[in-house]
């Protein structure tokens, strides 16, 4: 699926410590950079969503990030427990499923990706 980003993305080089890397201005070193209103391919693989830019770069995120990127918001407590109630719950692309499970595009259900399950 192809969505347009909200907001910029950015990833961070790590050293092998896990310590940011910082250039000689003592800047981080910015990896990747998508910007604001660019296009990019949204694949999901269980509950990582992999943003894939057309000229092949791509960042690795969680994918209860999805609506920071793509707007919209995480559900309240109230909602989810509703949705456990009812026996379904929705993905964080917003198509029902159960909850444990994963909708058409690959995406993961609330309560997988927030680590509820």
């Amino acid at each position: 699926m192809t969505k347009t980003l909200k907001t910029q993305v950015r990833k961070v080089q790590k050293d092998a410590t896990g310590r940011f890397l910082r250039g000689a201005d003592g800047k981080y070193l910015i990896e990747y950079a998508f910007e604001a209103g660019e296009r990019v391919e949204v694949v999901f693989d269980n509950l990582l969503m992999i943003l894939v830019h057309p000229d092949g770069r791509s960042i690795r995120c969680r994918a209860s990030n999805y609506p920071k990127y793509f707007g919209g918001k995480a559900p309240s407590a109230t909602t989810m427990m509703k949705w456990e109630y009812d026996g379904y719950c929705k993905t964080v692309t917003g198509h029902k499923t159960e909850p444990d499970g994963h909708g058409p595009d690959g995406s993961p259900s609330w309560m997988l990706a927030l680590g509820m399950i």
